[in-house]
């Protein structure tokens, strides 16, 4: 009793490995939103400074 055997390492192993690739995926998901609302400003930025440029250019 107390023994560990191969079988029961391998699922310790197993869990952990889960619970590390599990932590990975959330870090890759929270870098990705946090890119993608970067991406969105400066998009919504470009397209202000697009818009002002045609309006001064209109304007002389």
């Amino acid at each position: 009793m107390g023994n560990v055997t191969e079988t029961d390492a391998a699922i310790i192993s197993d869990a952990e490995l889960d619970k590390e690739i599990s932590d990975v995926l959330i870090a890759i998901s929270v870098i990705t939103r946090q890119l993608a609302k970067k991406n969105a400003v400066n998009h919504m930025s470009k397209e202000a400074k697009d818009d002002e440029g045609k309006r001064i250019g209109e304007v002389i």
